[in-house]
């Protein structure tokens, strides 16, 4: 023992014959602290367990929800009017009327030239309107 410390209080004798007495008492003294532990950690998790699974339901629900949203959105912009369509048909209308009415045109450097500046006017407009 160190110097100024208190000494621990002696527990008193048991015999052998009133041991198991004792043991049982403590048995079930433990059993009922344990068994009041054991039923409040129930009580505690099925509660938390059931909070997590509803708003997992929550959850899901927004998800699903929101995702409908988002393919319907889509749906929505896939199917807008536009005139992109026209615009290439009648730069294709002007293309195929402009080879019928000058064929050997269509060899010239120059006609190349202009016939690509032309698809790339289409392209650079079709771009912006994407």
């Amino acid at each position: 023992p160190t110097p100024g410390a208190e000494e621990p209080a002696e527990l008193p004798a048991v015999e052998l014959c009133e041991l198991p007495k004792k043991i049982e008492d403590l048995e079930e003294t433990l059993f009922k602290l344990l068994l009041a532990e054991w039923q409040g950690t129930e009580k505690e998790f099925m509660k938390d367990s059931r909070e997590l699974f509803a708003w997992h339901r929550a959850h899901l629900a927004d998800f699903r929800s929101g995702l409908h949203g988002l393919q319907r959105r889509f749906v929505e912009f896939l199917q807008r009017p536009d005139d992109k369509q026209s615009q290439i048909d009648d730069f294709v209308q002007k293309f195929n009327a402009f080879s019928e009415e000058y064929p050997d045109m269509r060899r010239q450097d120059r006609t190349k030239e202009e016939l690509h500046q032309r698809v790339d006017d289409i392209h650079g407009r079709l771009e912006t309107e994407i």
